[in-house]
């Protein structure tokens, strides 16, 4: 615990310092990953990649490996480097992985041929798929589409999973404005008004 308390830069340059005597086993693994977290907080993305990249080319194997290229694709997609994380994902396939894994992968694969201008891709990526996360896939992929009609009803189809329950979030807010704009730019009016009076009180 000593170690959290230290500058993540700091922390680094102990790591490389000392690198070679990082032990083998689930212990070193999880030194690395949780520096590498440490490093994503305070956005030094590429520093964070790094680490996770020789974890995942050096060190592991079969489904640990396949989950640390999925949190390499995923700092590679805040970085915007989306033919990396593609990549990656593409060279740690395994074999037998749980489900909740084959989902976040393919979830971080749709996600990068979004950013790749790939819409329909990565759509039918996520064809099957009813959670939350690949709604927003089908919703984003309409949006940049500019296919203003799907846009409203798939950015409404993703505020209805919220729990109704609980009061607006930032990223709540975010998409009630979206639909808003994808209904106006759809000229459905009656649409505008409906989601005003379903959000008046939010």
């Amino acid at each position: 615990g000593e170690a959290d308390r230290l500058e993540p830069i700091q922390a680094l340059g102990l790591f490389y310092e000392f690198a070679d005597l990082t032990p083998v086993g689930p212990n070193g693994d999880r030194i690395v990953r949780l520096l590498s977290g440490r490093l994503v907080h305070v956005d030094l993305l590429e520093q964070a990649a790094q680490l996770l990249e020789h974890q995942v080319t050096e060190r592991l194997q079969g489904v640990s490996r396949a989950q640390v290229a999925a949190d390499l694709a995923a700092i590679y997609l805040m970085d915007q480097k989306y033919d990396q994380a593609l990549v990656t994902l593409s060279q740690s396939r395994q074999p037998n992985m749980p489900a909740a894994l084959l989902a976040e992968r393919r979830i971080l694969e749709a996600q990068a041929l979004i950013g790749l201008g790939r819409l329909e891709g990565a759509v039918e990526l996520v064809e099957r798929d009813r959670s939350e996360d690949a709604q927003r896939i089908r919703a984003e992929a309409a949006w940049r589409a500019r296919d203003w009609e799907r846009a409203a009803a798939e950015l409404r189809t993703l505020s209805s999973m919220r729990n109704r329950a609980q009061p607006l979030d930032a990223h709540g807010r975010q998409v009630v404005l979206r639909t808003a704009v994808a209904l106006t730019l759809a000229g459905d009016n009656d649409g505008v008004r409906a989601l005003y009076r379903d959000h008046a009180g939010d």
